[in-house]
């Protein structure tokens, strides 16, 4: 079970070399290509916006619609309300016996005469007429919101520009962007 001991192990190292150096430098005309390509992105949207502009679909149209909505719930909700005052009364629950009731047992209402004193109550103004004049206050608000957006609907104008096909950076040289290598004998950065 013996053998021979191991060898030691050989390590062989490669020879001295000069170090190298690298450097990549983004040249300025990438930057340029980087800007174009911003204006010509930019410029597509607005083309794309022009486009829903006249789908209709711009910020003045969609006021114009958003106030049309506002005159219509409007207009709902004042049509919605009673033509009349609501008898808030005491109304008669259907019994087996009649139930009786004295002067003094139920409020007169508005205009009408007390037994005792013969004194008139005067009208007043109902929760139901505020409400109403609100309402009709608030019809007249929207109507004159959307005659303005009507207006500014037909004097706004729309952004016109053009997309560009070709762009720059499709006729850059590759070699600006390759890596460039020091040479120490012509003291220059060399393409590698």
């Amino acid at each position: 079970m013996g053998g021979s001991k191991p060898s030691a192990p050989t390590i062989i190292m490669d020879p001295q070399t000069q170090p190298q150096q690298y450097q990549t430098v983004t040249p300025k005309s990438s930057f340029q290509d980087v800007a174009e390509t911003l204006k010509t992105t930019m410029e597509q949207s607005a083309q794309l916006d022009k486009n829903r502009y006249a789908a209709g679909y711009s910020p003045t149209d969609m006021a114009v619609r958003q106030a049309a909505g506002d005159v219509t719930s409007a207009a709902a909700y004042l049509g919605s309300l009673p033509q009349s005052d609501v008898s808030t009364q005491f109304q008669a629950t259907p019994r087996v016996f009649d139930i009786k009731s004295t002067d003094s047992s139920f409020s007169v209402a508005p205009g009408q005469v007390t037994s005792k004193t013969g004194a008139s109550i005067k009208p007043a103004t109902s929760q139901l007429d505020a409400v109403k004049k609100a309402a009709a206050e608030r019809l007249d608000v929207a109507k004159k919101q959307y005659a303005d957006a009507v207006q500014l609907a037909k004097t706004a104008t729309d952004p016109v520009l053009k997309v560009r096909t070709n762009p720059s950076f499709a006729t850059r040289d590759a070699e600006e962007y390759l890596p460039k290598r020091y040479n120490p004998e012509t003291k220059k950065m060399e393409v590698v």
